[in-house]
């Protein structure tokens, strides 16, 4: 496969029992709600082999963290102060915010080495 596609999960991802847990937290995020969400990617990336695969592989990084972002800042609007409390200190959200960050960096080192090619 082209260098970026080996950014992404890999082909049988969705077969593997990770990638049951990933595939339900992107059905939650599709219709839960936002503390939901949250408190799902609290759990996904409680999962240290996951978080492991995550940062070898920015493109579902970004599949998994963006989401989750978007949610907790959702929730932070629509909860005040008691949507911190919700994230269990915020290292839920940092972690995810870390992980997205890093992932942008790979993917534009790529970017640049394929077009370099």
């Amino acid at each position: 496969p082209p260098p970026l596609a080996q950014l992404g999960w890999p082909a049988a991802h969705a077969a593997t029992a990770e990638g049951h847990l990933v595939g339900r937290f992107s059905l939650l995020c599709a219709g839960g709600a936002p503390r939901e969400v949250v408190a799902a990617g609290a759990g996904l990336l409680s999962n240290a082999p996951l978080v492991s695969t995550l940062r070898q592989r920015p493109l579902a990084a970004l599949q998994v963290c963006l989401p989750l972002l978007a949610s907790s800042w959702q929730a932070r609007a629509m909860g005040g102060a008691d949507a911190a409390a919700d994230d269990e200190g915020g290292w839920c959200v940092s972690l995810a915010s870390d992980l997205a960050a890093a992932a942008v960096e790979a993917l534009a080192a790529a970017a640049a080495a394929a077009a370099a090619a």
